[in-house]
């Protein structure tokens, strides 16, 4: 009887580091693509400013040197990982942001994607996406584009067949779905507050689709064959369907 006991004890205990581990260390609700994967069809980064070599040499903040520090520590699954944590020192950060110098501009992007990745929360693709208009990055020409080719594989992220529009911009991704097959979407700016997102598929494919509504977006619509969808501000609106090769989504702000 005691050593049945022991067993079930032994068992329950494994269970519960499991369990615990699993929320220290949760898996990634997305994760970014491939460069290969994801193409920009127009410079990201809107106002682009350029800046002498003194400015754009800033040392990493040390909140920014902070937050950079946890990506390790998950992948290492290191007992000081908090993803709580994290998210606190990333507020923190955001308040106080100084996006001088390609050092600190490349941290932010690194950190914020990872927490999107892990956490899933559209706050954070909100944060990436409000880099391609904000007036406060300072870099000079070369770094603007090394910046970019960081920001762009965030433009979509993907677990499976469930594709994020985190970053509105002229840009496709082009993928192989679970089931077999090649998928293809290229959203198109149609305006200032406009959106196309356009499918190509090989085979009709069921995707679910998650489109980012920003905070500012109070009227925003989501339209797929006349039907609209629930476009919640600081949410994704889902679409979640089989696809054929043509179909399209209308998004307007």
């Amino acid at each position: 009887m005691l050593k049945v006991s022991g067993i079930i004890l032994s068992i329950l205990t494994l269970f519960l580091f499991s369990c615990s581990e699993k929320n220290q260390f949760p898996e990634k609700k997305s994760e970014k693509l491939p460069s290969t994967a994801v193409k920009a069809g127009q410079p990201i980064f809107k106002n682009e400013m350029t800046v002498d070599d003194s400015l754009s040499k800033q040392n990493l903040s040390d909140e920014l040197q902070q937050l950079k520090n946890f990506i390790p520590k998950y992948e290492n699954r290191d007992s000081d990982f908090s993803v709580e944590t994290m998210e606190s020192l990333w507020v923190s950060a955001k308040n106080k942001l100084d996006l001088a110098g390609i050092e600190n501009v490349s941290a932010w992007i690194e950190t914020t994607g990872f927490l999107l990745e892990i956490t899933g929360k559209p706050v954070y693709a909100e944060a990436l996406q409000q880099l391609s208009s904000t007036e406060n990055i300072h870099l000079i020409v070369s770094e603007t584009k090394l910046a970019e080719q960081e920001l762009t594989p965030f433009i979509f992220t993907k677990n499976v067949d469930h594709i994020f529009v985190n970053i509105f911009v002229n840009s496709t991704v082009e993928y192989v779905h679970s089931l077999g097959g090649k998928i293809k979407i290229t959203q198109e700016l149609t305006g200032p507050n406009g959106l196309l997102l356009k499918l190509s598929t090989t085979e009709k494919r069921y995707i679910e689709l998650h489109i980012l509504i920003p905070t500012w977006a109070k009227n925003a619509t989501v339209t797929e064959r006349n039907v609209k969808y629930v476009a919640t501000p600081g949410e994704y609106c889902l679409i979640a369907r089989k696809w054929n090769e043509g179909d399209m989504v209308e998004i307007k702000y």
